[in-house]
């Protein structure tokens, strides 16, 4: 896993609804925690079949189109991308 990754964490959140999840990122492993434990520098937000569809590979169309809305460090969210 990348250093640069190190303490970071991403967010995932199912628009209208109150699902949503947060990945930290350690040296040797991913925590899955609540967004009430962490404050995430990312938020990655979309309907549940856009953030699906982010797996594949029109992930940047479904960004640009406004399917997937994308805040905070760009860098730290395209190295959770490359992870």
């Amino acid at each position: 896993m990348s250093f640069l990754l190190d303490t970071r964490t991403i967010a995932v959140r199912v628009r209208n609804t109150a699902l949503a999840v947060a990945l930290t990122a350690s040296r040797d492993r991913l925590d899955l925690n609540t967004l009430d434990d962490v404050e995430p520098d990312v938020v990655v937000s979309g309907s549940l079949l856009s953030l699906a569809r982010l797996a594949g590979e029109d992930g940047e169309a479904l960004i640009r189109d406004g399917r997937i809305e994308l805040t905070g460090d760009a860098m730290v969210a395209n190295d959770f991308r490359e992870l």
